[in-house]
């Protein structure tokens, strides 16, 4: 399928493999027996947003959570902490939703190339 300029993200693509695959493990390992989680993309302003749902999940432990609230990197689960420091690198972020209802939702905010961001 050809690239799309419009709504690709540039930046290390082993690293955001390794960003992505991290944060989904990590989803799956908590999900529970025979449940589900979703992955989706979106644009969100000079972002791409990729949030991984996991409807079952009861909420992460607020101690799992990093910025925002600013919570220490020894607080959290290793896969965060390695997705949050790539997310950053890339000029992204990285955060956690708890609260939804129900469930879970980690989100990953990628920016856009400038070129694309125009548009």
């Amino acid at each position: 399928m050809p690239k799309n300029p419009s709504n690709s993200i540039s930046g290390d693509g082993r690293r955001i493999e390794m960003l992505l695959d991290g944060i989904v493990e990590h989803a799956v390992e908590r999900a529970r027996p025979g449940g589900a989680i979703a992955i989706t993309a979106r644009m969100a302003g000079q972002f791409v947003r990729i949030a991984i749902t996991d409807p079952s999940d009861e909420g992460a432990p607020q101690d799992a959570a990093p910025d925002p609230p600013v919570q220490s990197a020894a607080a959290m689960a290793l896969p965060l902490v390695i997705a949050r420091e790539l997310a950053r690198r890339h000029g992204g972020e990285f955060y956690i939703k708890n609260g939804l209802q129900p469930g879970t939702q980690f989100v990953v905010d990628l920016p856009l190339p400038v070129q694309s961001a125009r548009r």
